[in-house]
């Protein structure tokens, strides 16, 4: 169809600017603290948590979740091409990306767990599932999320690519890769501190008082 490229560039617009909504950002600011300011200085709701308190992080997964979500879910529901699963699936890795480099943070952002996990929680309900379990177990053990998130990565990644791939649309296949080579990618420097043995575990109680 000679309207796929500017039908997708519409939505993908609209996903990224969903993505880069700051939650964990706002929600601390609600707070009275700039969450740049503590903890790693990220956004995302492990910084949050971490911060403010389980309450506050837990709020700022499921909103990181829901803008995932429905970068995917809303023109699956709405978009009248043909081909709308190619299109959800460049919206959700584009509402990925605008939470990883938001423009509302001078182009910085969250690591991606969460909104990738609500993006392939729509277009890959059975790959993201698994990632998650390979999270909860790996942190059952190590209470490290760096480790955990890469771990969950890990796991949809090889299950995307070698345990599912024939089951997807190819556009879901192409963006689960990248979106957890780019979620691997944010983790760099976890990764460095993995290495070096210096990455914390997550304390039951935050640093400032929620």
């Amino acid at each position: 169809m000679t309207d796929f490229v500017p039908h997708t560039i519409i939505w993908a617009l609209g996903a990224f600017i969903l993505g880069s909504i700051p939650t964990g950002l706002l929600i601390a600011r609600s707070r009275g603290i700039n969450i740049r300011e503590h903890g790693s200085g990220n956004i995302g709701a492990t910084n949050v948590r971490r911060t403010l308190g389980k309450k506050a992080g837990a709020v700022t997964f499921i909103f990181d979740v829901s803008k995932g979500l429905f970068a995917v879910l809303l023109p699956t529901w709405f978009s009248q091409h043909p081909d709308s699963i190619a299109i959800a699936s460049t919206c959700g890795f584009a509402s990925l990306l605008g939470h990883c480099y938001s423009p509302f943070v001078r182009f910085n952002g969250g690591k991606g767990v969460a909104t990738g996990f609500g993006v392939f929680l729509a277009l890959a309900p059975v790959a993201a599932l698994v990632a998650i379990l390979g999270f909860i177990a790996s942190f059952r053990v190590t209470r490290i999320v760096s480790l955990s998130s890469l771990t969950g990565a890990g796991a949809f990644l090889t299950l995307i690519c070698f345990g599912l791939p024939r089951q997807y649309h190819p556009s879901v296949w192409l963006f689960g890769v990248l979106s957890a080579l780019l979620i691997v990618l944010r983790h760099k420097e976890n990764i460095r501190r993995l290495i070096a043995g210096t990455e914390s575990p997550l304390s039951e109680k935050p640093t400032r008082a929620s």
